[in-house]
C-alpha cells in the first residue's frame, strides 16, 4: 500500500506546528497517537518541507525549500491502519 492508496481510502488526521526553528517545524502527534499496525503513518508536509523523523509523540519535519510552515497551518497524516487509529481516539 503505498501514500496514494492511503491517502484515497483512509482517514486524515489534521495536524498543526506547535514549534518552529529556522529549519525545522515539529507537530503534535506521534507513535503513540497513530497505528503502526502496517507501518508508520505517512505525513503530507506542505509544499517545502519533508519529513525528519516520528517520534513516540512528535513529527519532526525539515524545510527543504522556502515553502512557510507556522504554528496554526494545517499537515495532514494518513495513518497505515484507520480502525486502530481510530480506537485510540474517541469519538
Amino acid at each position: 500500500m503505498d501514500t496514494t492508496d492511503r491517502a484515497a481510502d483512509g482517514a486524515r488526521f489534521r495536524e498543526h506546528p506547535i514549534a518552529r526553528q529556522p529549519d525545522i517545524a515539529i507537530i503534535d502527534v506521534g507513535l503513540k497517537a497513530l497505528s503502526t499496525e502496517f507501518g508508520t503513518a505517512d505525513v503530507v508536509p506542505p509544499e517545502g518541507w519533508c519529513p525528519e523523523r516520528l517520534t513516540e509523540e512528535h513529527d519532526f519535519l525539515w524545510q527543504t525549500d522556502r515553502g512557510l510552515l507556522w504554528p496554526g497551518n494545517v499537515v495532514e497524516v494518513v495513518p497505515s491502519h484507520d480502525c486502530t487509529t481510530i480506537n485510540l481516539h474517541g469519538a
